[in-house]
């Protein structure tokens, strides 16, 4: 694919993403009027935790952490980084 093609499809995922922030602010602003900040930032979390929720089993992903030592360091384990400690 050419270039232009990712380009413009950046370009329209920032607008997307600028239109989407933009309404949320009328959206609080609209529903701050009826609660208080913490019952909406409670909302907001629950909210936020059913749509990840529902993610993760549309994709069929697991909760399960990755394994913690080749997290903390990546450059021992990948030879693509080329650092190999043995």
């Amino acid at each position: 694919m050419p270039a232009s093609v990712f380009r413009r499809g950046t370009v329209v995922a920032l607008v997307l993403l600028t239109l989407i922030w933009s309404y949320n602010w009328i959206v609080m602003k609209q529903v701050m009027r009826d609660t208080g900040p913490f019952a909406f930032a409670a909302l907001r979390a629950s909210i936020a935790t059913v749509v990840l929720f529902a993610l993760l089993a549309i994709r069929r992903e697991t909760l399960r952490p990755p394994p913690l030592v080749p997290t903390l360091f990546p450059a021992q384990w990948d030879p693509k980084l080329g650092i190999h400690v043995t």
